[in-house]
């Protein structure tokens, strides 16, 4: 299903051995999500990927985040806050 106004969307799933499993979607053709996975290993498609991460699930989600806003500000073309 679609929501008009959902562009990305994260989930964040930690695993009972302590991993964390990152998976985003994108409705946005010009924020590439499996190019900001790739980094941490990750794979997938432009507008669907996913990756598995061996650290603390805050530790995580504040390098995928970071890494997320920055891709987000790029597809819109715009430089990020300092």
């Amino acid at each position: 299903r679609q929501i008009d106004t959902v562009k990305l969307a994260a989930l964040f799933k930690e695993t009972r051995y302590g991993h964390l499993k990152v998976s985003l979607r994108s409705d946005d053709h010009n924020l590439n999500v499996a190019a900001i996975l790739e980094p941490l290993g990750g794979g997938g498609h432009k507008m669907a990927a996913g990756c598995s991460l061996e650290m603390p699930f805050d530790s995580a989600c504040k390098l995928v985040l970071g890494k997320l806003e920055a891709g987000l500000y790029e597809s819109l073309g715009q430089l990020q806050p300092v």
